[in-house]
């Protein structure tokens, strides 16, 4: 972190030999951790959506302590859409394999919530992505039609 350190503040990079369910259980025990934990690849405050707040409260609520995060993170909407978030993780563990000892833990210890996020991943996410994918391919960046589509595949 040399390149973000100036000559009166030094960044220190710590933890990084320390797997991530073992970070994630440190970070639980503080309450600064819990009222200002901020992940979120796509603003100021957790969206719920990206796959860094994803990943996050996937791995808060594996553990039962997503409650703890109240301040950092829309538990409401977590909950009311519980399935559809753990199967958003079943698609980002493709690319993080990490995230598979939490959706081991879910599917352990919920396997009927784990069944139905399997299938929303298998049925929707797995179609949108490549509904995705031919909207890069197919239609110009910057258009209308793709800034179009681009927000409407955003939502869902």
């Amino acid at each position: 972190l040399r390149y973000t350190s100036t000559s009166h503040l030094q960044f220190y990079l710590t933890g990084n030999s320390t797997s991530r369910d073992k970070r994630i259980e440190y970070i639980c025990e503080s309450s600064i951790a819990q009222k200002y934990l901020n992940v979120c690849w796509n603003g100021f405050h957790n969206c719920g959506r990206c796959e860094k707040c994803l990943r996050t409260m996937g791995s808060l609520y594996s553990i039962g302590k997503l409650s703890l995060f109240s301040d950092s993170f829309d538990i409401g909407d977590f909950n009311k859409h519980k399935a559809a978030r753990i199967a958003k993780m079943i698609y980002h563990c493709k690319q993080r394999p990490a995230m598979y000892v939490f959706l081991k833990s879910i599917r352990r210890n919920e396997y009927k919530l784990y069944l139905a996020a399997k299938l929303k991943y298998i049925f929707q996410i797995l179609p949108y992505e490549g509904f995705k994918s031919i909207i890069k391919k197919f239609i110009p960046p910057n258009s209308q039609l793709y800034l179009m589509l681009k927000k409407v595949v955003h939502r869902l």
